[in-house]
């Protein structure tokens, strides 16, 4: 692994320093940049979650970056990889530095109020084209155990290798060719073509795979032998290889803690605040937009010991809180701000909405009825 590193290493360098290029776009448009930026949007195209300017601009880059690495060290671990194609190895380069570029970009587009983008139409262009690249260059990856379709009929045979990644070339590249077509339809038959294309690409060469491994079979193809000729090509392994192995393992142990302590700081964090003003109040909530209400909309005020939240139709949700758009069968479609923990919560109507607001217990929760009932009286 240590020779693919340094035979790499400018590519190494340069993908990552493009990885980390939105870092410098975000601190050249920081004034500029809300406080919370949208981070995640629906197959509608609206976004439905949101994340605070410091971490979209700093840290999703830095664990793009993570990933980048903990695949690129695996992929050098693997001696199938000494030898594999050229092309196969600038795609593989290139893929998480893309992603950063395209992520970042819509990110900052939205948040400086580029209306004119379509999130959705972008999103399956930019899918379409990654599925024609990869589809392009499956027909061309040698067998190994990290790039690729790897199964036990395909890493068992080289020939089943060959086949199962030339047929699955060609249907990738014609989902891809969907999915950019896709981008002049309406809104409904793009969520009908996703899954529609994304499936079968996933479970056909897996199918072709295992039909054409019966058919050795009924050819009298020698599994068996075919199996110790390529678990030979994984032998005799020196330990300067295995060392470097077990750095792989150790920055993708890394990596995933990483991810998980980021995962388990947003599911058990966050809070949200209302702030009264002299004619509205606002609520100010981590992870989604905030809220303004002006006094005089609020037709009612009431106090709940609790109360039926219904299904998320978009927002952010965690243990800790529940946030965005709403639907039960009392209220129908409405919007909430509250605390998983808290039963008690404030509702608001008005003409043609309902809010629902709580504090992070049921004393909070009094207080903010308190000050709404009487400033909106």
């Amino acid at each position: 692994m240590i020779d693919m590193i340094k035979k790499n290493k400018a590519k190494l360098i340069i993908s990552s320093i493009v990885i980390l290029l939105p870092i410098i776009a975000g601190l050249i448009l920081w004034n500029e940049l809300p406080e919370k930026l949208a981070s995640h949007w629906n197959f509608g195209g609206e976004a439905d979650r949101w994340g605070g300017r410091v971490f979209e601009v700093f840290v999703a880059p830095c664990l793009i970056l993570v990933i980048h690495w903990v695949c690129m060290l695996i992929s050098f671990a693997d001696s199938g990889n000494r030898n594999q194609n050229g092309k196969l190895w600038r795609l593989t380069f290139w893929m998480c530095p893309s992603l950063s570029l395209y992520v970042s970009g819509i990110m900052y587009s939205a948040a400086l109020g580029m209306d004119s983008i379509d999130i959705q139409s972008a999103t399956m262009a930019f899918m379409g084209l990654i599925f024609i690249l990869i589809g392009n260059y499956m027909p061309k990856c040698k067998q190994n155990r990290t790039i690729g379709i790897k199964i036990v009929w395909t890493l068992r045979s080289e020939e089943n290798w060959n086949r199962t990644h030339r047929f699955c070339g060609k249907l990738w590249v014609v989902c891809g060719v969907i999915f950019m077509i896709s981008v002049f339809l309406p809104q409904y038959v793009k969520m009908i073509i996703i899954p529609a294309a994304f499936v079968p690409s996933i479970i056909a060469p897996v199918i072709y795979s295992y039909n054409f491994y019966r058919k050795q079979c009924r050819d009298g193809f020698d599994w068996e032998a075919e199996k110790n000729k390529n678990e030979s090509k994984y032998k005799g392994i020196t330990k300067r290889k295995t060392k470097g192995a077990k750095i792989a393992v150790a920055a993708g142990i890394s990596a995933v803690t990483i991810i998980f302590t980021g995962a388990a700081y947003l599911l058990f964090s966050g809070d949200i605040a209302v702030e009264y003003g002299d004619s509205s109040f606002k609520i100010e909530a981590d992870y989604w937009r905030d809220l303004e209400v002006v006094y005089d909309l609020v037709d009612s005020v009431e106090y709940r010991n609790e109360d039926d939240a219904g299904f998320r139709q978009s927002g952010f949700g965690s243990a800790r809180l529940l946030m965005g758009t709403f639907e039960n069968d009392e209220f129908g479609r409405y919007t909430r701000y509250s605390y998983t923990g808290c039963k008690t919560c404030v509702v608001l109507k008005s003409k043609d909405e309902t809010l629902v607001v709580s504090g992070k217990n049921d004393g909070e929760t009094k207080q903010i009825y308190d000050m709404l009932l009487e400033k909106c009286r």
